[in-house]
């Protein structure tokens, strides 16, 4: 008599408390699934700015390669736009200078492939990815 008491009074309180339970998971589940939003928008934010890096090194060695047979500013210009925009055709030449030297200097801007940080005004400025490298032709 006594177990089937206890069994009644058990269901009515397993009962009152899914709705607890419900809401406790339902609120975990948005806050993982924010947490992922934003690491996912964080590692692409570095992932870019490393690509925009590496494109922005290949343009100042075309520039700088080109620059040392030919002696052309200009041409050594045009061929670090070409390289660059043969490694990644997302990024975009700011700028190539040709140093007294013979070092070229190029910086390049790139866009952040990201979910939200494109979208929100006040971290746009982390939606381009902005790189400058030099080099020297090295014979």
């Amino acid at each position: 008599m006594m177990d089937e008491h206890a069994g009644r009074g058990w269901g009515p309180r397993l009962r009152d408390e899914r709705g607890v339970i419900i809401g406790f998971v339902v609120k975990t589940l948005v806050i993982f699934a924010i947490l992922g939003v934003v690491a996912f928008d964080a590692g692409q934010v570095v992932v870019d700015q490393i690509k925009a890096g590496d494109v922005a090194q290949t343009a100042a060695q075309a520039a700088a390669d080109t620059y040392y047979s030919t002696k052309n500013a200009d041409r050594a210009k045009q061929a670090a736009i070409a390289a660059a925009a043969e490694q990644d055709p997302t990024a975009v030449v700011k700028s190539i200078q040709i140093l007294a030297n013979g070092t070229a200097v190029a910086t390049v801007e790139r866009p952040a492939t990201t979910l939200v940080v494109q979208r929100v005004s006040f971290l746009k400025h982390f939606g381009e990815q902005t790189a400058t490298d030099q080099a020297i032709h090295v014979p």
